[in-house]
């Protein structure tokens, strides 16, 4: 199927075969970004946890639903909560280098879909 979307590969080079997260905004017909799971876990494997208990990425990473439920394509209908989670590993130390990269993108597409009344396509493959 043809989405009008360009495929953006740059972190999921060198990791072809394994696992991979696919992301990209729903009303935008940019691009799809291609990311190794490796470094989507760097980022959730140890959880913040807040008051409000998990939510967002971290919540269905931890409970594998939504965005990494099995063979799921997933559109995020709050991505604000979305990127108040995320906004909790800012200052966190990744194993990768690329992993700092991965988790700006993430938060540069929560964001714009927030400010857009957008929502974020995801996928585990």
């Amino acid at each position: 199927m043809d989405t009008g979307k360009h495929e953006n590969f740059d972190y999921y080079k060198g990791y072809e075969g394994e696992g991979e997260f696919i992301v990209s905004l729903n009303s935008d017909n940019g691009i799809r970004y291609h990311v190794w799971e490796g470094y989507i876990d760097d980022i959730f494997e140890n959880p913040v946890f807040t008051e409000q208990g998990r939510q967002g990425l971290t919540k269905d990473y931890q409970e594998m639903q939504g965005a990494f439920a099995d063979d799921c394509i997933y559109t995020s209908g709050e991505p604000e909560s979305y990127l108040e989670d995320l906004e909790q590993y800012r200052d966190r130390a990744f194993a990768y280098p690329e992993t700092k990269q991965v988790y700006s993108l993430l938060v540069e597409l929560f964001e714009t879909a927030s400010k857009n009344n957008d929502s974020v396509i995801m996928e585990l493959s």
